[in-house]
């Protein structure tokens, strides 16, 4: 029916590559292209790159908590698996090593979680508004994980890292929810909630990475 799992994907060819379609459609071809070129044929060691791009492709349309992303791992699972037989018969045992990592981990969705997800833009313009700066002045840059400050703004208003530490410790989640927004209701009785555990300056992580280290 050219749906997966729901979904229209199937009779779409950009996005097939996010559906276990594609993982077992790579592991065919690269099954094909290391038997075809002689990998493992001398005494010369080789080397093949790939990258199974639906974990993180189902991760970003679907998220961790999802079926979608236990069903990717499933068919990713076994195409490795896949993989190591054929090494072991095209190869020979112990002839060769597969070395496997990741550009980035995930985070599960905060609603499905039961947090927050923090409103970056709010964020920004409560933390401007009460140093008495316009946002574009505070700000350098933002990311989805955090912000770099303007240092020549900071210091030309008297404002320090620790005043901005302590302005961010004590922000509360009804601070961060748009007025009027009829929120879910799984935060409606948490309002007076700090959004941070901690906020600290970057200076001083050093003092702080010593204290863990000796509460270990």
């Amino acid at each position: 029916d050219d749906k997966w799992m729901g979904h229209e994907v199937l009779d779409q060819p950009s996005e097939r590559r996010d559906t276990p379609a594609w993982t077992l459609f790579q592991t065919k071809i690269i099954k094909t292209v290391l038997s075809r070129e002689g990998f493992g044929a001398d005494e010369i060691p080789d080397l093949f790159f790939t990258n199974y791009k639906q974990i993180d492709e189902i991760g970003h349309n679907f998220n961790l908590l999802q079926p979608e992303m236990r069903e990717i791992l499933r068919y990713s699972d076994e195409a490795l698996k896949d993989l190591t037989e054929f090494l072991n018969s095209e190869v020979g045992q112990e002839q060769w090593v597969v070395v496997m990592t990741a550009d980035h981990g995930v985070a599960p969705d905060p609603q499905a979680a039961g947090a927050w997800p923090i409103r970056m833009q709010y964020l920004q313009s409560d933390v401007a508004e009460h140093f008495g700066v316009g946002v574009e002045e505070m700000f350098v840059e933002t990311s989805p994980v955090g912000f770099w400050f303007d240092q020549q703004t900071m210091e030309a208003e008297g404002i320090t890292s620790e005043e901005v530490a302590d302005f961010m410790v004590d922000y509360r989640l009804d601070a961060n929810a748009p007025a009027g927004e009829d929120l879910p209701s799984q935060y409606r009785d948490r309002l007076k909630e700090p959004i941070f555990e901690a906020a600290f300056p970057s200076a001083a992580m050093g003092e702080i990475w010593n204290c863990v280290k000796e509460s270990d």
